[in-house]
């Protein structure tokens, strides 16, 4: 049987068909079409819905072997050849006729190519793959009344690496108003609005003043139905307050806190809320606040040196507390990591491609 025959395709196809469905060699199912494909491009036997199925499949299994393999050295290649055949793929397509699995498919494409490649310690993003991913997570948005979560999810992640954070919290917005029990999405939202006042702190002060409050709005809505409870979340809304100079109501926070045990009970925690009941003039609470804490941390002397201050009425200077640099994000890492948020995004990354 001649290599570029009619029934040599068919037969290449044929086997790619049975390797595919029993998943027992993905490999050598991708090496048929291929070889398939090759064959057809040259001779033109089939038409071009087959054309389009077989390009739409290499592409896939190309994409599978990409995000599996091992071997690094072999990664870009089928990347290359992921993108090839989706391009070509995506010349005949119907956009009007496409299903959410293959808007998706192709954002993810566009998307972990966007992410770009890891150079020792950073990740390199690949800004216009990123933009593509974009405008394809947008289609896919617009395509039914209802579209999965996972594109929000995609769009989220891509504006957080293009750096456009007031789009992501618009997103977040209103992901948890959709989703008001993943609890994901109040942390992301949180940290992101932490993002903004860290970006703003030092030229627009006013702005960075909204975005502490609406970090603050954000954590006491998700307390109010269960999330963001545990100790580092109750000491970063405390910070908080102090970064929006609201000094009584962050004594409120952090004492109940260190009294109820919803904030970690150390000698530095209570010497800021020490400091802060001095800081507004409530002496006989900073009093017995230096006193609870001598008795509880008796080997720090510091507390005992606070508290003979405050009994002869003369004061400790306040200062700001660790908890506004915990609360406040600095600068985003080269990972793109969320500071302050313990459901960071993350590379989005993807084990298998969608079935064909």
């Amino acid at each position: 049987m001649p290599a570029d025959s009619y029934d040599a395709v068919y037969v290449y196809r044929a086997e790619a068909q049975l390797y595919l469905q029993n998943k027992n060699n993905m490999a050598l199912g991708l090496q048929d079409l291929e070889r398939a494909i090759a064959v057809n491009d040259r001779k033109h036997y089939y038409g071009q819905k087959d054309v389009q199925d077989m390009l739409y499949s290499i592409s896939q299994l190309n994409f599978n072997e990409a995000v599996t393999t091992k071997d690094a050295a072999a990664k870009p290649r089928f990347f290359a050849k992921t993108v090839e055949a989706l391009d070509r793929w995506l010349e005949n397509a119907d956009l009007k006729s496409l299903n959410q699995d293959s808007f998706y498919y192709v954002a993810v494409v566009y998307f972990t190519l966007g992410q770009g490649t890891e150079t020792g310690a950073e990740q390199k993003m690949d800004k216009a793959m990123m933009e593509k991913a974009m405008t394809w997570i947008d289609k896919g948005l617009r395509s039914v009344a209802r579209p999965r979560d996972t594109f929000y999810q995609m769009k989220i992640a891509g504006l957080y690496q293009l750096d456009r954070f007031q789009e992501a919290t618009d997103y977040l917005e209103l992901e948890v108003k959709q989703k008001p029990d993943n609890k994901n999405y109040w942390q992301q939202l949180a940290s992101m609005y932490l993002q903004l006042a860290s970006a703003a702190e030092k030229k627009e002060p006013a702005v960075a003043f909204s975005y502490n409050v609406r970090a603050i709005v954000t954590i006491e809505r998700a307390q109010k139905l269960g999330y963001m409870t545990t100790p580092k979340d109750n000491f970063n809304l405390v910070g908080l307050y102090s970064n929006i100079n609201q000094y009584a109501r962050a004594c409120e926070l952090l004492e109940n806190g260190l009294r109820g045990d919803t904030i970690e009970s150390t000698s530095q925690n209570w010497t800021i809320l020490g400091g802060w009941f001095q800081l507004i003039h409530r002496n006989d609470k900073a009093i017995e606040t230096f006193l609870t804490a001598a008795k509880l941390f008796p080997a720090t002397p510091r507390l005992n040196t606070n508290s003979r201050r405050s009994t002869s009425g003369s004061p400790t200077k306040p200062r700001r507390s660790n908890t506004s640099r915990r609360a406040s994000p600095r600068a985003a890492p080269t990972n793109r990591t969320w500071v302050g948020c313990s459901t960071p995004i993350r590379r989005w990354t993807c084990k298998s491609s969608m079935k064909p």
